[in-house]
């Protein structure tokens, strides 16, 4: 319970200050009567610019990451004649899209203050 305390209380100061970026990060948003355990925070950003916005978060010190390749597309499954057919356009838009930022029961206040201002810092450069 504390450790989900403590994500859950960085998730949400996280989603509060990136909020202003709306128009380009998707924010995640929680379902009414739900409870996570924030094990990933993941924002959605256009997938043209997703690995600019990872490189942009490095070069602030922010060890960001793409975060997984779908199984339908992953080397074994290329080859899979059961698989490699499969066609998952949501799937697929969303895994060019996310970009997971870190948090950590074991975060400071200052870490989680780290990664709003290099955030705040690279989606402003998206917006321009």
């Amino acid at each position: 319970p504390e450790i989900t305390r403590r994500k859950t209380a960085q998730a949400e100061r996280l989603v509060a200050a990136l909020a202003p970026y709306r128009g380009v990060v998707q924010l995640p948003e929680v379902p009414a009567g739900c409870l996570p355990n924030w094990h990933v925070f993941a924002v959605l950003v256009d997938p043209a610019k997703r690995d600019w916005v990872i490189s942009a978060l490095k070069a602030e010190g922010i060890g960001a990451a793409f975060h997984y390749v779908p199984l339908h597309s992953a080397p074994y499954a290329r080859h899979a004649p059961d698989i490699a057919c499969v066609e998952l356009p949501v799937t697929d838009r969303v895994a060019a899209s996310l970009v997971r930022l870190p948090i950590s029961a074991a975060f400071a206040d200052t870490d989680c203050d780290d990664v709003i201002a290099a955030c705040t810092k690279v989606f402003e450069r998206l917006t321009s």
